[in-house]
């Protein structure tokens, strides 16, 4: 399973978290917490849906956390932390595509990437997500068309992605 899906969800975490050390990580939990709960595993399930489901709900606490951390006052951190996020680094994904996924919510970017990029169908992504087959096909929906809007604003150009 490491071997066959590492690759693709850490592209998918470090999409969602914008921080490749920290996917890194979460990758590396989405394996501890499968192994973990394996006798939860049905093998009626896609592998990947059990994983992608696992990484899912971990990127969401990730964002959690850090909203939480975001409230702190600033007289509680220890100097010298810097807290960044550097871009995701992917060769083969234009900028222009990366600056537009990073400028939709975070639940539209989660859905159509793992619709157009990783190839999750509605219901799979439907498990994955936590939400109807319909709530996914409008949220792909909603989401392709957000994109193409800023994907335009941006100098995107007319094109039909």
């Amino acid at each position: 399973l490491v071997e066959a899906y590492q690759g693709r969800l850490g592209r998918f975490l470090s999409r969602m978290v914008g921080n490749a050390e920290d996917a890194r990580d979460l990758v590396q939990e989405t394996f501890l917490k499968a192994y973990r709960h394996r006798d939860e595993y049905r093998p009626t399930a896609s592998p990947a849906t059990w994983l992608f489901t696992i990484a899912s709900n971990l990127a969401r606490d990730y964002h959690r956390r850090r909203r939480l951390i975001s409230f702190l006052p600033l007289s509680s951190l220890r100097h010298g932390v810097k807290v960044e996020t550097p871009p995701v680094e992917e060769s083969d994904q234009c900028p222009l595509v990366r600056e537009v996924m990073a400028s939709l919510p975070r639940e539209m970017a989660e859905c159509l990437y793992l619709y157009e990029v990783e190839g999750f169908k509605s219901p799979d992504l439907a498990k994955v997500l936590g939400i109807s087959p319909e709530a996914v096909r409008q949220r792909v929906a909603r989401a392709r068309k957000r994109f193409r809007e800023a994907y335009r604003a941006l100098g995107g150009g007319n094109s039909e992605t």
